[in-house]
């Protein structure tokens, strides 16, 4: 019998008298993370189908509000991510995002690949950029997710999203 070890481990903070979760964070299992760091690992060539990594293994309904910073750009499959997040979160939920605009682009690529004062992996691993129309275009595909606010900020680099779950 082979024992697996989890693809992702997740950790809570509590409130004190209650009891109640206040947040959760997922990070890569301890394991895993070491598997996919190592060069010649045989899992760096590894693809999985979008629900694999987007699924959250979150009960329906479970959380009030999402943050996810910076992360969105770095995904193959956003939209399954954010119909994810529209199904953890409670009714009247609100997710918080941030993601570069497409004016970043060429500023972080000279940062990065010219001046090397940026991360050249993290900007290498910039799936996309975004706009508040790629937003909106995104969360047609999710009636139960609308754009409640957007604004650019850092001189319109980034984008800052409240997207709110209604049924």
């Amino acid at each position: 019998m082979t024992q697996s070890t989890p693809l992702a481990t997740s950790s809570s903070t509590k409130t004190g008298g209650g009891g109640e979760s206040l947040s959760q964070e997922i990070a890569p299992s301890p394991y895993h993370l070491a598997q996919l760091q190592q060069a010649d690992s045989p899992y760096s060539t590894l693809s999985f189908p979008p629900q694999a990594s987007t699924y959250l293994p979150f009960k329906n309904e479970s959380f009030d509000i999402v943050i996810m910073l910076a992360v969105l750009e770095h995904l193959h499959y956003p939209e399954s991510m954010l119909q994810e997040i529209s199904r953890v979160l409670k009714p009247k939920g609100a997710a918080i995002i941030t993601a570069p605009s497409h004016a970043a682009k060429p500023v972080l690529e000279f940062l990065a690949f010219k001046l090397h004062i940026v991360s050249e992996a993290e900007i290498a691993d910039h799936k996309r950029y975004f706009n508040k129309r790629d937003l909106q275009q995104i969360l047609e595909s999710i009636p139960s997710l609308h754009l409640e606010r957007h604004r650019y900020f850092q001189c319109g680099m980034n984008n800052f999203a409240i997207m709110r779950k209604f049924l």
